[in-house]
C-alpha cells in the first residue's frame, strides 16, 4: 500500500510523504528484515510498481549488507533469485506476462548472488541459469538468461571496485571456467533466434508477438556477446564460433546493428601470440568478409539518413591496429576501401576513415612503401579541411541532412579538422619531402584561390567557398610547418628547402587589397611561422608583405600587425638581422597606427632584441616607453584622474555626481574627450603588459628586472586606476545608464556560462562583432565601456602578476598594492566573476612569490580581509541555490525586444559561476600547503581571528559543496589541518567534529565519486591521529555507525598496526558502505569508461527496424527495445 500511494501521483500530499517516509524507513532496516521484505514484495509481479521496491530492496541487501545475513538467509535468497527466473520462463512459455522491467530486475539480482556466493556455489548458480535457455525454451527465457550473463560479465571485469585483488581473481576465474559453456549457450541462442525470427517475419502480420520476441532474444544475446568480447580469451571466442553467427546476421539489414557492434569489438581486440593469435586472424577474417561486403553494397554517394555505412566504417576502422599481421590481399582491400569512405560526401563517414589512417600510418607498416599513397592522402587532407559552405545560403550554413544545427556541425567539424591535421603531420613526419612538395603545390594554388576571392570580394559578391579554401590552407599548412619545426635536421634536405622557400615567397607575393582576403593571408603566413627559421632568405619578403599591408590595407592593420608580432614571437632568432628595418619602418608608418597596432609591432622588436642582448633590449625597451612618457593624454590621466574616485569618473565617462547619482554629460566634446582618455589608457596598459610579457619569457640572454624597472612609473597609477575600478562596483547603486548596464554580462559571456557549445558561442561571437560589441572600446555604448573595463582589469592584472619583484622591492608600492587588492568594500561588493578574476591572476600567483618577509607580512593584510568574506560569499551563495533563492533574471542582461532573462537560466548561469569560484578559491588555499605559501598560512593561523577561523572552517564546508573539483582541490588543505590539529588544540573541534562530519557527508554527494579515496584519507588520519586523544572523534563517528561498527573499525587499525593507507581506507569504506546502507554514492560502483565498442557515436540515429518489428513495437509494455539498467 505504501508503495502504491507514494506512486500515484492522484494521492494527497500528506499520503504520499507518509509513504516515502515509510519506505525509507524500510531500506533503513537491518539486513534480515529487508531481505524478508523484499522477498515477499517481490513476488507480487502483478504490480509493477511493488515488485520493482521489493527487487531494490534485495539488491541494497545483497550488496551492501550481505556480511551482516547469516547462513540460511543467504541459501534462501540464492534460491529465491533462481525460482525468480525460473518462474518468469515458465510464464513465458504461456505468454510473456512478465514485464520486461521485471525480467531485467531479476536478471540483475541473479547475476548480483552469482558475484557474492562463495566460489563453491557459483558453478550451481550459473549452471541453473543456463538451464532455463535450454533448447527448445521461451524466447523469453532465453533473454533474461542472457541478461544475466552479460551483468555476470560485466561483475568480473568492470564492476570490480568493491571487491579486493583476491575476490576478483577468484570471481573472474570462476567466470572464465565456465566461458565455453556460456559462449556455446550464447552462440545456441544466437542460431535459434535468428531462424525463428526470420520465420516469423515470413509469415507476415500474424506473427508480429513472435517476431518480437525472438528478436529480443536476438539483441539480448548479441549484448552479452558483446560483454564477453572485450575480454574473454580469443581461443574460446573463436572456439565458439559467434563470428561466424554475428556475421550470418549481418545479411539481414534490420537485425545487423548488433552484429556489427561484436564484430566491431572482436577488430579491436589485439592479436596475441600463438594460439591467441591464429584464433585472432580466423575470427577477423570472418570478420572482415562481412564487413567488406557489407561496405561494397554501399552506394558511391549514400543517403545521409542511413547511418549504416558509417557504422560499417567505425567496424573496420577498427582492424587498424592489426592490419599489418592480415594478408596481402586483405590489406590493400581494406586500403581501397577506406580511401573511399575517407573522401565520402558524409563528414561522419570520413571522420572514422581519418582514425583509420591516422592509426595504421603511426604504427610504421606503410612507411616508405608507397609515396602515391602518401601523396594522395596529404592531398585529400587538405581537400577535407574545407568548411562546408553554400553560397547562396546565410552565414551559419551546414550539412542538413547530418546535423541537426549550425552549432552541432561546428563542433563536429573541429573534432573532424584536429584529426586531419593528426593524419597530415603523421604522414609529414614519415616523409618531409613528399610533405614539401604537397605545400608548395598548395602554396601555388593560394594566388589563384585569392585572386577569385579579391575578385569576387571587390565586386559586391560572395567570396565564402574562396576564403574556405584559403582557411583549409591555413590550417593544412601549419600541420606541416609543425613537423617541420620539430624535425631533426639530417631528415631535411636542400631539395625541401628550396620547395618551401618557393612556397613562402610565393605566398609573401600576393599584394591583396581587400580585408578578408587580407586577413586570410595574413593567417596563412602565421601558420607557416614555424618554417621561418629554414627560409631566412624569404623573410624579407613576408616583411615587405605585412608592412605594405599596413598601408595597403587600412582596415587589416590590427591583423597585419598581429600576425607580424606572433611571427617574431614563434621564430624571433630568424628576425634578428631585420629588427633595425623593423624599427624603422615601425617609426615610420606610427602616424597612421593607433596605439593598439604600434604596441604589436612595438613588441615584436623588443622579442628579437632581447635574444640579441642586454643592450639591444635595454635600447628597445626605452624606444618603445617614450612615446608613453610624452603622451600629453596619458600625463594627464596620472596627474589628474587617477587621484581620487571622483576624478576617476570624470576622466573615463564624463560622469558627476548629481543628487547621488553618477550622471553622464550631455556635453559631446567632454564625453568624446573621455573616450579618446579610455582609448589611451586602455592601449597603454595593454601594450606594457604585453611588453612584460615578453620579458618574462626573454630567457637567459637579458636581466629581466632591470628592464622592467623602466616601466616601474606606470605601477602607482595603474594601481591608482584599479583600485577606482573596483570602486565602481561599490557605487553600483549610485550609477545610471549607460554604465550601469555595462555592468551585466554580455550576450557572448551568457552563451559561453550555458554551455551551449562552440557553434552557439560562435553564432554570439558574429552577432556581437555584427552590432559592434565584440572586444570594441571606442564608443560610448553600454557594450563599448563593459569592454573596456574588462579588458582594463585583465591587462591590469596581468601586469602586476608580473611586477611583484618591484611592487614588493618598495614599501609604498607595497602598501598601495595592499589598499587596491585587499579593499574589504570592494571584495564585498565586487561580483563573483571579478572576484575569481582577481584570485586567478593576481593572488593565486601572489602566495608562490618568493619576496622578503616583511613584504609578506604587509601582504598578509590582502589575506586576512579575503578568507573571511570568500566563506560567507561560497557558503551563502551555494545555500542559496539550493534554496532556489538566487537573483533571477537580475543577473543577466535584458535584451531589446526580448523578456527579461528567466530565473532558470540565470541560475545555470550562477551555478557555473559558483562552480568556477569555488575551485579557484580551493585551488589558492590548496597551494598554502607547500612553501613559500605556507607562510601565510602559518601567518593567520598563528595570529587568529576571523581569517584564521574562516580558513581552518572552509574545507567542511568545501568538500560538501555539489561541485567535485572544489571539493578534490580543497583535499590537500584539510589533510594540513588533520596533521597540525595533533599539536595545536585549538584545531580538535574544527577537524574532530566538523571536518570529519563534513567529510562523511560529502560520500553522500555523487560528485566526489572520481577523488572518494583523498575523503576516506581524511576521515581515516582524523581517526588514527584524533581518536585516542579528542572523545569529540568517536561522538561523531557514532552519529553515523554503530557502536559495534566503530569498535570493530578500532580493532581493525591496532591489529598490525592498521596496514597502510590503502588498507585501512577500504576497512572504512566497507564499514561505511555496510552502516549507510549503500547511501553513500560516492562510494557506489563506478563503471569504468571503455573506449567506443558498442556504444554509438555521436550525432548518430537508431538504423530503421523490419516493418514488422515495428508494428509489433507498438505494444505498450515490450514496445522498446531491450536497453536494460544494470546499476
Amino acid at each position: 500500500a505504501a508503495v502504491r500511494a507514494a506512486a500515484d501521483p492522484m494521492a494527497a500530499a500528506d499520503a504520499r510523504a507518509a509513504a516515502t517516509n515509510y519506505l525509507n524507513s524500510a531500506r533503513a532496516a537491518p539486513a534480515a528484515a529487508k531481505a524478508a521484505a523484499g522477498a515477499a514484495l517481490c513476488a507480487d509481479v502483478s504490480d509493477v510498481s511493488v515488485a520493482l521496491f521489493g527487487y531494490s530492496l534485495l539488491a541494497d541487501a545483497v550488496r551492501y549488507q550481505w556480511d551482516a545475513l547469516d547462513a540460511a538467509t543467504r541459501a534462501q535468497l540464492i534460491d529465491l533469485s533462481i525460482r525468480s527466473l525460473r518462474g518468469i520462463a515458465e510464464d513465458a512459455a504461456a505468454a510473456p506476462r512478465v514485464p520486461r522491467v521485471i525480467r531485467s530486475k531479476a536478471g540483475v539480482l541473479a547475476a548480483e548472488m552469482h558475484r557474492v556466493a562463495p566460489s563453491a556455489q557459483r558453478s550451481e548458480i550459473l549452471a541453473a541459469v543456463c538451464a532455463l535457455a535450454a533448447p527448445g525454451c521461451a524466447p523469453a527465457a532465453a533473454e533474461v538468461v542472457c541478461y544475466v550473463l552479460a551483468a555476470v560479465s560485466d561483475d568480473a571485469t568492470v564492476h570490480v571496485d568493491e571487491l579486493d585483488g583476491e575476490e576478483r581473481r577468484t570471481l573472474l576465474s570462476d567466470v572464465t571456467g565456465a566461458l565455453g559453456d556460456i559462449l556455446a549457450l550464447l552462440y545456441r541462442t544466437l542460431e535459434s533466434s535468428f531462424v525463428a525470427a526470420m520465420g516469423a517475419a515470413q509469415q507476415g502480420g500474424g506473427a508480429q508477438q513472435a517476431l518480437q520476441a525472438h528478436a529480443s532474444a536476438l539483441n539480448a544475446a548479441l549484448a552479452a556477446v558483446g560483454a564477453f568480447a572485450n575480454w574473454a580469451p580469443l581461443t574460446a571466442l573463436a572456439q565458439s564460433r559467434v563470428a561466424e553467427a554475428c556475421a550470418a546476421i549481418m545479411g539481414v539489414e534490420e537485425l545487423r546493428g548488433g552484429a556489427l557492434s561484436c564484430l566491431k569489438l572482436l577488430l579491436e581486440r589485439k592479436r596475441g601470440r600463438e594460439a591467441d593469435a591464429q584464433a585472432y586472424d580466423h575470427m577477423a577474417g570472418v570478420a572482415l568478409q562481412a564487413l567488406c561486403k557489407a561496405a561494397d553494397s554501399i552506394p558511391p554517394r549514400a543517403s545521409h539518413a542511413d547511418e549504416f555505412p558509417q557504422i560499417v566504417c567505425n567496424s573496420l576502422a577498427a582492424s587498424a591496429t592489426n592490419l599489418g599481421n592480415l594478408p596481402a590481399e586483405w590489406q590493400e582491400g581494406m586500403l581501397q576501401r577506406m580511401l573511399r569512405f575517407l573522401d565520402s560526401p558524409s563528414v561522419h563517414q570520413s571522420f572514422a576513415a581519418v582514425g583509420f589512417w591516422v592509426t595504421v600510418m603511426r604504427e610504421g607498416a606503410y612507411a616508405g612503401r608507397s609515396a602515391e599513397l602518401q601523396s594522395t592522402l596529404l592531398a585529400l587532407c587538405c581537400k577535407r579541411c574545407v568548411r562546408f559552405t553554400r553560397e547562396t545560403g546565410p552565414e551559419d550554413t551546414y550539412p542538413e541532412e547530418e546535423f541537426d544545427s549550425a552549432g552541432e556541425y561546428h563542433d563536429f567539424f573541429s573534432n573532424y579538422r584536429h584529426k586531419l591535421v593528426d593524419l597530415t603531420r603523421v604522414l609529414a613526419g614519415m616523409s618531409p619531402s613528399l610533405a614539401a612538395r604537397a605545400l608548395l603545390e598548395q602554396m601555388r594554388a593560394v594566388a589563384e584561390v585569392g585572386a577569385r576571392a579579391e575578385a569576387a570580394v571587390l565586386a559586391g559578391q560572395s567570396a565564402r567557398a574562396a576564403l574556405a579554401e584559403l582557411e583549409a590552407t591555413t590550417v593544412f599548412a601549419g600541420g606541416i610547418a609543425g613537423v617541420y619545426e620539430r624535425l631533426d635536421a639530417a631528415r631535411i634536405t636542400t631539395q625541401d628547402v628550396e620547395a618551401i622557400t618557393q612556397a613562402v615567397q610565393g605566398v609573401a607575393g600576393c599584394m591583396w587589397s581587400s580585408k578578408p582576403v587580407m586577413d586570410k593571408l595574413a593567417q596563412l603566413l602565421e601558420g607557416l611561422a614555424p618554417l621561418y627559421g629554414l627560409v631566412v632568405p624569404a623573410l624579407p619578403a613576408v616583411l615587405q608583405c605585412l608592412f605594405g599591408s599596413l598601408q595597403r590595407v587600412p582596415a587589416s592593420r590590427l591583423g597585419s600587425a598581429s600576425c607580424l608580432y606572433k611571427l617574431v614571437r614563434r621564430s624571433p632568432r630568424a628576425f634578428m638581422a631585420h629588427r633595425a628595418a623593423l624599427t624603422q619602418a615601425t617609426d615610420a608608418v606610427q602616424p597612421l597606427l593607433t596605439f593598439r597596432e604600434w604596441g604589436f609591432l612595438a613588441t615584436a622588436a623588443l622579442t628579437i632584441a632581447c635574444h640579441e642582448g642586454q643592450d639591444a633590449a635595454m635600447g628597445t625597451v626605452r624606444w618603445i616607453m617614450t612615446p608613453f612618457q610624452r603622451d600629453p593624454q596619458l600625463q594627464a590621466w596620472i596627474a589628474t584622474y587617477t587621484q581620487s574616485f571622483d576624478g576617476f569618473m570624470r576622466g573615463a565617462f564624463a560622469c558627476t555626481l548629481v543628487n547621488g547619482v553618477w550622471v553622464q554629460s550631455s556635453d559631446s566634446v567632454e564625453v568624446n574627450a573621455a573616450l579618446e582618455r579610455r582609448r589611451v589608457v586602455f592601449h597603454t596598459f595593454e601594450v606594457v603588459h604585453r611588453l612584460h610579457r615578453s620579458l618574462n619569457t626573454a630567457g637567459a640572454n637579458v636581466e629581466r628586472a632591470s628592464l622592467k624597472r623602466e616601466a616601474d612609473w606606470l605601477l602607482m597609477p595603474l594601481l591608482a586606476t584599479v583600485r577606482h575600478l573596483h570602486n565602481v562596483w561599490i557605487n553600483r547603486l549610485q550609477l545610471s545608464e549607460p554604465l550601469l548596464s555595462a555592468l551585466a554580462m554580455s550576450g557572448l559571456e551568457v552563451a559561453v556560462m550555458l554551455g551551449g557549445g562552440r557553434g552557439t558561442v560562435l553564432e554570439q561571437k558574429a552577432s556581437a562583432i555584427e552590432a559592434g560589441e565584440y572586444h570594441d572600446i571606442d564608443g560610448v555604448s553600454s557594450a563599448c565601456l563593459r569592454n573596456w573595463m574588462n579588458g582594463l582589469r585583465d591587462n591590469s592584472y596581468g601586469m602586476l602578476a608580473l611586477c611583484f619583484g618591484s611592487l614588493t622591492a618598495s614599501e609604498a608600492l607595497t602598501r598601495a598594492f595592499v589598499e587596491c587588492a585587499g579593499d574589504a568594500a570592494a571584495l564585498r561588493a565586487m561580483e563573483h566573476k571579478h572576484v575569481r578574476m582577481l584570485i586567478r591572476h593576481v593572488l593565486q600567483p601572489l602566495v608562490r612569490f618568493e619576496c622578503a618577509d616583511g613584504a609578506r607580512l604587509l601582504l598578509t593584510a590582502i589575506y586576512r580581509e579575503l578568507f573571511p568574506q570568500m566563506y560567507t560569499r561560497l557558503t551563502e551563495g551555494w545555500a542559496s541555490l539550493a534554496a532556489g533563492a538566487s537573483a533571477g533574471g537580475a543577473l543577466l542582461p535584458a535584451r531589446a525586444g526580448e523578456p527579461a532573462a528567466n530565473a532558470a537560466e540565470s541560475d545555470v548561469v550562477l551555478d557555473r559561476i559558483m562552480r568556477e569560484l569555488s575551485r579557484e578559491y580551493a585551488g589558492l588555499l590548496g597551494s598554502l600547503v607547500a612553501a613559500p605559501a605556507s607562510f601565510y598560512l602559518d601567518a593567520l593561523l598563528q595570529e587568529g581571528g576571523a581569517a584564521a577561523q574562516a580558513l581552518v572552517l572552509f574545507p567542511a564546508a568545501c568538500v560538501c559543496f555539489p561541485d567535485g573539483e572544489s571539493s578534490h582541490r580543497i583535499c590537500g588543505l584539510a589533510a594540513e589541518l588533520v596533521s597540525r590539529a595533533c599539536k595545536d588544540a585549538r584545531l580538535h573541534a574544527p577537524v574532530g567534529t566538523d571536518l570529519l562530519r563534513a567529510a562523511i557527508n560529502a560520500l553522500l554527494l555523487e560528485t566526489n565519486a572520481n577523488h572518494f579515496a583523498e575523503v576516506l584519507t581524511i576521515i581515516q588520519r582524523v581517526l588514527v591521529s584524533l581518536s585516542p586523544h579528542v572523545p569529540a572523534v568517536r561522538q561523531t563517528m557514532l552519529s553515523f555507525i554503530s557502536e559495534q561498527a566503530l569498535a570493530q573499525l578500532e580493532a581493525d587499525f591496532t591489529r598490525k598496526g592498521g596496514g597502510s593507507e590503502k588498507t585501512r581506507n577500504a576497512v572504512i569504506k566497507r564499514c561505511l558502505q555496510m552502516q549507510s546502507g549503500g547511501a553513500l554514492k560516492a562510494l557506489a560502483s563506478q563503471a569504468k569508461t571503455a573506449p567506443l565498442t558498442n556504444l554509438p557515436t555521436p550525432h548518430t540515429r537508431a538504423p530503421k527496424p523490419h516493418p514488422a518489428i515495428a508494428a509489433a513495437q507498438a505494444d505498450a509494455d515490450e514496445a522498446a527495445a531491450p536497453k536494460l539498467d544494470f546499476s
